[in-house]
């Protein structure tokens, strides 16, 4: 959530949960695990593409609600 918050797009790891109707450029709340408002986007591709899909970006954010630091930084963290 907070890489979204600063400024990052959604990528397909952080997405958990989606409409099946979702077509590519529809506008979408994203939303967090507990249901706070983060960001608005538009949709990179169809649903049935996202869901096939592991990697890379699902929503491209145009919009960002929620202040930095309101959720701690995971992001590039990872000890691969």
């Amino acid at each position: 959530v907070d890489a979204i918050c600063h400024g990052a797009n959604l990528a397909m790891p952080g997405i958990i949960s989606l409409d099946d109707s979702l077509r590519k450029g529809d506008v979408v709340a994203v939303m967090s695990l507990s249901g706070e408002s983060v960001a608005l986007g538009r949709t990179l591709m169809d649903s049935s593409e996202m869901m096939m899909r592991a990697e890379g970006f699902g929503v491209d954010i145009s919009r960002v609600f929620m202040a930095t630091g309101t959720y701690t930084k995971s992001w590039g963290t990872s000890k691969e």
